[in-house]
């Protein structure tokens, strides 16, 4: 487990540079966001009951939950009614598609990310939903006073976001070569390679 401060100061190291460390503190931020935006994670995974004080609308067929982070949020998973209602399930899909499913006479029981909401179209009317969705790690301030907290993905791949971060800003700041030596290493970090490491599968 590392610490956002030990990144900081280990990316440091590695880019003695004077005067980047804000400009390391706010890529490190953006590495742990690619990172875990590379694959459905169970540690991104959350799940919460909507009811109507969040902005479910038991009189519309069309009804909208607002996001209530759009900074963190990522996907939504699934909706779902609570076990003690049983109607048919909502089918969750992505807003492109939603206007051949209108053409199609299949618009109900679907949701969709539409904005900074999550729009329902339902055919049984309920004022409580079960909500899955995932998300990214809130990112850690720049000013030092998140350097004694970690994440997930720090957790999980301390050593990738390292190198990923040092390989970024040494590019950044025009050291191709010790940034080429960085990247040839982290060149196979494939999407499916990285899911694997943050799951602790070798393949």
């Amino acid at each position: 487990m590392a610490t956002y401060g030990e990144i900081v100061t280990n990316v440091l190291s590695i880019v003695p540079t004077p005067g980047r460390e804000t400009l390391i503190r706010n890529k490190i931020n953006q590495i742990i966001r690619f990172i875990a935006g590379v694959g459905d994670f169970w540690q991104a995974l959350e799940e919460t009951t909507i009811g109507v004080s969040e902005g479910v609308d038991a009189a519309s067929n069309v009804q909208e939950i607002p996001i209530s982070s759009t900074a963190t949020f990522r996907s939504l998973l699934y909706i779902k009614y609570p076990e003690s209602i049983s109607v048919i399930p909502i089918e969750v899909n992505h807003i492109k598609n939603v206007k051949s499913l209108q053409e199609c006479n299949k618009a109900n029981d679907v949701a969709y990310v539409s904005g900074s909401v999550i729009r329902i179209r339902n055919s049984v009317l309920t004022s409580e939903f079960n909500l899955g969705y995932y998300t990214y790690p809130v990112a850690f301030a720049i000013d030092g006073s998140d350097d004694a907290e970690t994440n997930w993905v720090l957790e999980s791949v301390p050593g990738l976001v390292e190198d990923l971060t040092a390989a970024y800003v040494l590019n950044l700041i025009g050291d191709n070569e010790d940034s080429k030596k960085i990247s040839d290493f982290v060149a196979f970090m494939q999407p499916s390679y990285i899911r694997a490491m943050v799951n602790g599968v070798t393949e």
